[in-house]
């Protein structure tokens, strides 16, 4: 309901949280509101997530997300898939459909490599999900900015927040650290 979006977001931003990956489905159109009238920031994600979308199918989609929520000031950049869903044929779609041309950002798994974006010029962003404390560290090291979109699954680490404030330290401490995400705010916590 748009109370128990407005409470939500209210419980975020009581938590220090600036950002939102809406995932794996777009977000009902009054928890975007909440984020726009509360200043939080979204990511929303199209959704697809085990396989990319096929071109036809990922096109309509994506017209049909951006269309109805571009005009979001909450909404900062849009996730092309999740975990193996990238389809690189639509960063076009979405930098065509999006009037202020946010951008698409690729989301994987721990274990891929690093892809390059399909628009040329664009610098890849790390947003590779649940890295091991070791790896985040050399991840770092790298001359990309590193945002893990999904980081201490809160189901399965014993609290969402275990070692938080280490991975915190480290992102801080990183001209490359461009934040995190943790997975999964209220449903599995």
């Amino acid at each position: 309901s748009a109370q128990n979006s407005r409470e939500d977001v209210l419980l975020m931003k009581a938590m220090n949280c600036n950002a939102i990956l809406a995932g794996h489905y777009p977000a009902d159109r009054h928890f975007l509101d909440a984020c726009d009238q509360l200043g939080l920031m979204v990511v929303e994600e199209l959704f697809s997530w085990i396989r990319p979308l096929p071109d036809a199918e990922g096109t309509r989609l994506v017209h049909e997300m951006v269309y109805r929520d571009q005009n979001h000031p909450g909404i900062v950049l849009w996730a092309n898939g999740n975990h193996f869903a990238f389809n690189p044929n639509l960063e076009a779609v979405f930098r065509e459909s999006d009037l202020q041309q946010r951008r698409a950002l690729h989301m994987e798994s721990r274990k891929a490599k690093l892809p390059e974006p399909a628009t040329p010029g664009l610098v890849p962003v790390d947003t590779r999900f649940y890295p091991i404390y070791n790896e985040l560290l050399e991840r770092l090291k790298s001359p990309y900015p590193v945002c893990p979109f999904e980081t201490l699954h809160a189901l399965y680490d014993g609290g969402g927040g275990a070692s938080l404030a280490d991975y915190m330290a480290a992102i801080e401490g990183s001209p490359n650290g461009g934040g995190l995400f943790i997975w999964e705010m209220v449903d599995e916590a």
